[in-house]
């Protein structure tokens, strides 16, 4: 999280949708302590499976609890590389970016 907050505009918001209220309450308690009362992130409680993380994305109500009109869906184990030659600015004239599906994987668009 710090990474993105270093790494974005600062006009932009971040906001954690979290796949429940103890989740969120446990991120509360965390270092995110101080970031969310400066109001530099947002944590959002939404009912889902972590583990089917693809079917929410689905949910009307997922979108409905999302503020603003760009999404970035990033994992826990993501970062912005603040000595790249790009930044995220780069990327939003795309609708959507993702790294290849794994040959494996359970749902592969063609």
């Amino acid at each position: 999280v710090q990474s993105f907050i270093a790494n974005l505009p600062q006009e932009w918001g971040l906001q954690i949708v979290c796949c429940s209220a103890a989740v969120r309450d446990r991120l509360r308690a965390s270092r995110l302590r101080d970031l969310i009362a400066a109001g530099k992130v947002l944590l959002t409680a939404f009912d889902c499976n972590p583990a089917d993380v693809d079917h929410v994305f689905m949910n009307v109500s997922f979108w409905q609890a999302c503020q603003g009109e760009t999404l970035l869906v990033f994992a826990a184990d993501s970062v912005l590389c603040s000595q790249s030659n790009f930044t995220i600015q780069d990327f939003l004239k795309w609708d959507y970016i993702a790294a290849p599906a794994p040959a494996n994987a359970a749902h592969r668009v063609a």
